[in-house]
């Protein structure tokens, strides 16, 4: 019995543990010793059942969320593909209402999505069409049948669109109907087409009954088979007798013989053979033209036109043609005589560049049957006052030539009393040479876009309108591309200016009809938004704008991520001119530049006033120059093995005559935008080139070096012929001269750099890579450029962050500049920790507050005299770290 027990009890008990079992024994009910080791054998074994049981739930539920995740993505890629179908598509429940339809449904119909489902959709069918497509529909619906007809839809727009419906029933894993999927298609040109053809088809049968020609079917042997117009022809016999016959039946053997070549010719060519004949009929020579068309393989269609008085006319023509051509080369391009009742008399000289009149007999015909009542109208009333006055009357007209607009200069001249003279000159290429002028002066060469001139224009008027109309408003935003001169410099000129061209074109799709995109000159764009309610439709334009930068585009061979930084301003009264618009959108620009690129900012007053600050920066820093108001600072480069003054970095400031000494981060980048880095840059080099030589002369077993900061602008210009004046002029040692260059200047054009970068090591002079990790990755150019240095950016030294991802970088630099044999120099080691850190890693040099701040010229002499010991808070450490 307990046996049994043993066994039998873990199955009940696992699922009853936590119902009353389990507090009947935690209340304490006495059994007997053999019972009570029993049930708690079975509890225990019916808590491994429970727990078995759990984990097969758990997994069965994890399954299921997987499935339904799978079913989610599903269906979001199954939504995504049918919105960007060029096919309608729609879903309709098992009662046939509309649940869905995608977007190129609603632009075929004409009418929101929300508009469809409430069966806006059946409100749209062609009322001619309404009953039948809703009978099948319905019909549809009840049988579970294909819905497939073409019918019509009234778009919104007014236009009657033909379409294409499909239609078929989704099913659910049991058989039955759960809803109905389908699509529709715009048809609306292949209809077109179909009925453009009913009409040709119509018009060929009625030219075919009208020719005045005789048109027959021949076959290959020359047997006559059909006449499809048996006009007044006259021929050799009757017609009616020829079917059946063979051509040399019924003409002369050279003019059979003639025809039957030509027959060959058109069916193995499968071309048109076109020639004369003259035949003699009741005495009278008669000129025949055949055009041998092939029809089939082996059957062709024989049109013969009797050209006699054609030719004649022609001979005739031809005779006094050479007296003619001299008049036609003195006269106008068109000439004709006109009646006072508006009937065209005669042509005087050829309509040669005038499609108007071509191919139609004129002479007799009235102004009205002829032109649209517009032109009509003007040309009758400027034959009136020619007749009226006796003056001649000039005016220019523009009239539709085929798909281009042709411009005319006429001159009205009476000739009678009741006639007049218009003389008509063609003058399309001046005009056209005129709005090309026109054009030209107002956009864009590149782009195609409106440039500055326009833009001023429409400034102009955007702000009398607002004068006119307070409660109108509009925007400006001001964009300029983000590292454009990058994509210049890297990947050359004609690649930046398809790139311009790229975004000119985004711009133009992301902007309405009645905005502007304009091109002020290199990389900068500005947008004139009209008609708006408020600063939230300019930042929505904006976003849009961003947002489009941010998927690469292609150009030529190469995709290119570009970004841009935009500055909106709303107009207000303080705009009284459009330079005050475009002075504060582009404050707003250089703000959102200024503060991380790839983004907007709208205009504050705040921003002008930085503006006008930078502005005076500018003109000071064209002074500060010449006024001798720079001065350079040194902070210590230590050994961090000896604690001994291996060299120098030289950092520039600025002692204003107002503001005192001012540091370079609110000059330099105004000193690159602006150019003047160029010549900075050299007093730098000089200057510091010239104090290490005093060192290095001071202090001859110290082996100094000092490094120099380069600007990318510098290496562009006649770099080497300066570093090798300054190693001359200054008699410095080789490699004591160490030139700092960033990351982002390596990759701009690495074949290029690669030379020049060689070429600077030859004359004995290092190379440092600053603030190593903070910009591009140039960790794959490494080992094609000759650097000496890498320079750890602070960032990486600091201990205190709780962050220790930097760390692991400055871990990982070190390791590589070891592995590469190049020397590490750590940035802002403010503490003994740290130098000890960075000492133990391997680093070999630092500089930082913890050995000095930057100093003049004179603390940094005093520095070298004495060395670092006094320097450095807690001396009693220096152990630790000698």
């Amino acid at each position: 019995m307990t046996l049994v027990l043993s066994f039998a009890l873990p199955y009940w008990m696992g699922y009853f543990l936590d119902g009353w079992l389990g507090p009947i024994f935690i209340a304490g009910w006495e059994l007997d010793d053999t019972l009570q080791c029993v049930m708690t054998c079975s509890l225990a074994a019916g808590a491994v059942v429970l727990l078995y049981r759990n984990f097969f739930l758990d997994r069965e539920i994890k399954q299921r969320k997987i499935v339904e995740a799978r079913l989610q993505a599903s269906e979001e890629r199954y939504a995504s593909l049918a919105n960007t179908l060029l096919v309608g598509v729609f879903c309709a429940d098992a009662s046939g209402q509309v649940v869905y339809v995608n977007p190129h449904y609603c632009k075929i119909v004409g009418m929101p999505a929300a508009s469809v489902a409430r069966n806006g959709w059946s409100q749209a069918l062609h009322p001619d069409d309404r009953e039948r497509v809703l009978t099948a529909w319905f019909q549809t619906i009840q049988t579970d049948q294909p819905f497939d007809m073409e019918y019509r839809f009234v778009h919104a727009d007014g236009t009657v669109r033909w379409v294409y419906g499909q239609c078929i029933a989704e099913r659910d894993p049991y058989g039955q109907v759960s809803g109905y999927i389908g699509t529709l298609t715009d048809i609306s040109d292949r209809k077109r087409s179909e009925e453009s053809l009913k009409q040709s088809e119509a018009h060929y049968r009625a030219l075919i009954n009208a020719l005045p020609d005789l048109i027959m079917r021949v076959n290959r042997a020359g047997i006559y088979l059909e006449f499809l117009a048996s006009p007044e022809f006259q021929v050799l016999g009757n017609l009616t007798d020829w079917v059946g016959l063979y051509i040399s039946h019924q003409l002369p053997s050279d003019l059979a013989k003639q025809r039957l070549e030509a027959i060959q010719k058109a069916l193995e060519s499968q071309s048109i053979q076109i020639y004369e004949q003259t035949l003699s009929i009741d005495g009278h020579q008669q000129i025949e033209q055949v055009r041998v068309v092939p029809y089939s393989h082996d059957e062709v269609l024989m049109l013969v036109q009797d050209i006699t008085e054609q030719r004649q006319s022609e001979l005739a023509l031809q005779q006094s043609e050479t007296h003619n051509q001299a008049i036609l080369k003195a006269i106008p391009d068109l000439m004709f005589r006109v009646g006072a009742d508006g009937c065209y008399r005669e042509f005087i000289s050829e309509p040669r560049n005038f499609s108007l009149f071509h191919n139609t007999t004129l002479t007799g015909q009235h102004m009205n049957d002829l032109l649209s009542p517009e032109l009509a109208a003007r040309q009758l009333n400027y034959l009136r006052k020619t007749l009226q006055t006796g003056d001649v009357q000039i005016y220019e007209q523009q009239i539709q030539n085929g798909d281009c607009h042709q411009y005319e200069e006429v001159r009205v001249v009476r000739s009678g009393p009741d006639e007049v003279l218009f003389m008509i000159r063609d003058i399309s290429d001046r005009v056209n040479a005129e709005e090309r002028l026109k054009h030209d002066m107002y956009h864009d060469d590149l782009t195609g876009l409106p440039n500055r001139s326009l833009l001023m224009e429409r400034l102009a008027l955007a702000l009398k309108r607002t004068k006119r109309r307070p409660q109108t408003q509009f925007a400006v935003l001001f964009l300029d591309l983000d590292n454009f001169k990058v994509v210049n410099d890297s990947l050359g000129h004609l690649v930046g200016d398809e790139l311009l061209l790229k975004v000119s074109t985004q711009l133009k799709l992301l902007t309405r009809e009645t905005d502007l995109a304009a091109r002020l000159g290199g990389d900068e764009f500005v947008l004139l938004l009209e008609e708006i309610n408020d600063v939230s439709e300019a930042v929505m334009v904006a976003e849009r704008i961003l947002k489009t930068l941010q998927v690469p585009i292609k150009v030529g061979n190469h995709k290119v991520f570009s970004s841009a930084s935009i500055g909106i301003v709303l107009r207000s009264e303080a705009h009284k001119h459009p330079t005050d618009l475009l002075r504060d959108a582009d404050s707003a620009m250089y703000w959102a530049k200024h503060n991380g690129r790839a983004r907007y900012a709208i205009f504050s007053p705040d921003m002008h006033q930085q503006a006008m600050k930078r502005l005076q920066i500018e003109n000071d820093l064209r002074k500060a120059l010449d006024n001798k108001e720079f001065v350079l600072y040194y902070q210590p480069i230590v050994d961090l093995e000896t604690l001994k003054i291996k060299g120098f970095e030289s950092l520039i400031r600025w002692r204003h005559p107002q503001r005192g000494l001012v540091f370079p981060n609110e000059f330099i980048d105004i000193s690159e935008d602006t150019g003047l880095i160029i010549p900075i840059g050299q007093w730098i080099l000089h200057q510091a080139c010239r104090q290490l030589a005093v060192w290095q002369a001071q202090f001859p077993d110290h082996d100094l070096s000092i490094s120099v900061n380069l600007s990318v602008k510098q290496l562009q210009t006649s770099l080497l012929q300066e570093l090798e004046a300054v190693m001359t002029q200054y008699g410095l040692r080789q490699n004591s001269l160490i030139l700092e260059i960033t990351e982002s200047m390596l990759v701009e054009n690495v074949e290029a750099m690669h030379d020049l970068l060689n070429q600077i090591r030859a004359q004995g002079i290092c190379l440092s890579i600053d603030d190593f990790g903070t910009g591009y990755s140039s960790l794959r150019y490494l080992h094609q450029l000759p650097v000496n240095a890498l320079k750890i950016d602070r960032a990486f030294v600091n201990l205190t962050k709780q962050d220790t991802r930097n760390q692991v970088i400055a871990e990982s630099v070190i390791a590589l500049s070891n592995l590469l044999q190049l020397s590490t120099v750590a940035e802002g080691i403010e503490t003994l920790e740290q130098c000890q850190w960075l000492k133990m890693l391997g680093c070999s040099l630092g500089q930082g507050f913890l050995f000095s701040q930057p100093v003049p010229t004179k603390q940094a002499t005093e520095l070298l005299k004495q060395g670092l010991t006094q320097q450095i808070e807690g001396t009693e450490l220096l152990p630790l770290l000698i």
